[in-house]
């Protein structure tokens, strides 16, 4: 965010300098000082660029998401033993806070979510929606 990318993930960059260019330290102290001054931090919020929930676009493509038909029996086992893994050496638990998804592939989601979109998800996004609440909730983060 500081480098006006919208996007909030981590991202890792490999820089390689040749020694016999002027040796890597050199080199390697001018890059970083390089990518300090392209720093620019984001000039617009998120906001500015949504449309509202009363627009009549916004209303058409969350019709169209609840009404497509969608099969939540995709076979997501090296997934979930992955998602197990995670929520057993984490200390997660086996609880489903946020979407209290089933086998039915049907979402209990709070009010303010969007139902209709969860219930088009597949499990191993209920359940990856899940982990990262209960990942927050550990680290008093209210999500």
């Amino acid at each position: 965010k500081q480098y006006y990318i919208p996007h909030t993930r981590q991202r890792g960059y490999l820089f390689a300098a040749k020694k016999s260019h002027g040796g890597s330290k050199k080199i390697i102290r001018l890059w970083k000082e390089n990518l300090q001054r392209l720093q620019r931090p984001a000039s617009a919020a998120l906001d500015a660029f949504m449309l509202p929930n009363d627009d009549t676009r916004v209303a058409r493509g969350r019709a169209r998401l609840g009404s497509d038909v969608c099969s939540n029996a995709v076979d997501w086992t090296r997934c979930e033993g992955r998602h197990q893994f995670s929520r057993s050496n984490e200390e997660l638990g086996d609880m489903r806070p946020l979407t209290g998804w089933s086998d039915s592939g049907k979402t209990t989601m709070p009010g303010f979510a969007w139902n209709e979109w969860a219930n088009q998800q597949v499990h191993r996004i209920h359940d990856l929606i899940d982990i990262n609440t209960l990942r927050l909730a550990k680290e008093g983060i209210d999500a």
